[in-house]
């Protein structure tokens, strides 16, 4: 399906954009289009939580990259379906496609980097890479990579410290970032396909854990899909996504009890079992070990504030949200 004409044609454009999305804070930084490769660099810092649900627009004619600069509590849904919850760790960024939408909760206090890429940039170094003009380096969930995050605080310090070069040294980061970003991440080529758990083969786990969360899927499913060992799959797994796959299963699970416990009258021993713990207590003691409170100091706070409304119809929503039962 062709894409639309390019949204942003100035900086002016892109504070719409997020205005759109319900960022109303100035932006730290909102610099572009840069002079070679047509992207836009900004930064956006909020030192309070704001659990109120933003929406994020889709941008046609660029890809989106958003690297977290500090942790963020969040949760956040992508057309419509959950693709995180919980902490999102610093250094640690997400790749989005041009017609991408979503939803997204500020649980915390936030400093957010988002590069805007055009596609017609993209293209041209899949082509120097030998792949298809619409391979391009997606990365739905979001992933730990060290390399990604220094690189654009390099250009973020670049748009404060450089004066009228600043553009053009920003310029020079973003063709090594861009380089990196269809070497690692952009569809596999017969030389790197076996090299770990990237691109699209991450999209396929990621897809069959959604699949597959109403029942039991295990490490070994998963490894033989990618064609590697269990062990290896593990720390393939662990590098691409920040954790290994029963930490990364146990913060989506508890995720969803908070929210089940934040807007439903479910009991909470039906809770901890509708969402695979052994009982009630072996729920409590985890949940208190990852939030600071028991499930019923959680609730009575959150009733009493009024931090998230209660829907009468919210228990068949959160049971039917993917949790990535990936069990040993």
């Amino acid at each position: 399906m062709p894409l639309s004409a390019p949204l942003f044609r100035s900086v002016d454009c892109l504070k719409t954009w997020f205005h759109q999305g319900g960022v109303d804070l100035p932006l730290k930084v909102c610099i572009g289009p840069l002079p070679g490769s047509g992207a836009y660099v900004t930064q956006w810092s909020c030192a309070e939580p704001d659990p109120r649900q933003r929406d994020i627009p889709p941008h046609p004619g660029f890809l989106r990259l958003s690297v977290m600069l500090e942790p963020l509590e969040s949760r956040v849904w992508r057309d419509e379906q959950p693709v995180w919850g919980g902490l999102i760790g610093a250094q640690h960024f997400r790749l989005c496609g041009p017609q991408e939408e979503g939803r997204w909760t500020q649980l915390s206090r936030c400093d957010i980097a988002n590069l805007f890429l055009p596609l017609s940039t993209v293209e041209r170094y899949l082509e120097l890479a030998g792949l298809q003009p619409d391979q391009w380096p997606l990365v739905p969930v979001f992933t730990h990579d060290r390399r990604v995050a220094e690189l654009t605080r390099q250009m973020l310090e670049a748009s404060l410290h450089h004066g009228d070069l600043g553009l053009h040294y920003c310029d020079g980061l973003l063709t090594a970032l861009l380089a990196y970003l269809v070497q690692h991440y952009a569809a596999p080529t017969a030389a790197t396909a076996g090299s770990g758990l990237q691109g699209l083969m991450l999209r396929r786990v990621l897809d069959l854990i959604r699949e597959r969360a109403d029942g039991d899927l295990y490490v070994n499913e998963l490894a033989l899909l990618c064609g590697m060992s269990e062990s290896h799959f593990s720390r393939e797994f662990k590098r691409a996504v920040g954790m290994p796959p029963h930490q990364y299963l146990l913060q989506q699970r508890l995720s969803q009890a908070r929210q089940a416990l934040s807007e439903t009258d479910a009991r909470i021993g039906d809770i901890a079992l509708n969402l695979g713990f052994t009982d009630a207590s072996h729920f409590s003691r985890l949940f208190a070990q990852r939030f600071g409170q028991t499930p019923t100091q959680f609730r009575r706070h959150h009733r009493t504030q009024g931090c998230m409304p209660r829907r009468s119809d919210a228990r068949a929503e959160w049971r039917a949200e993917p949790s990535a039962y990936v069990q040993r």
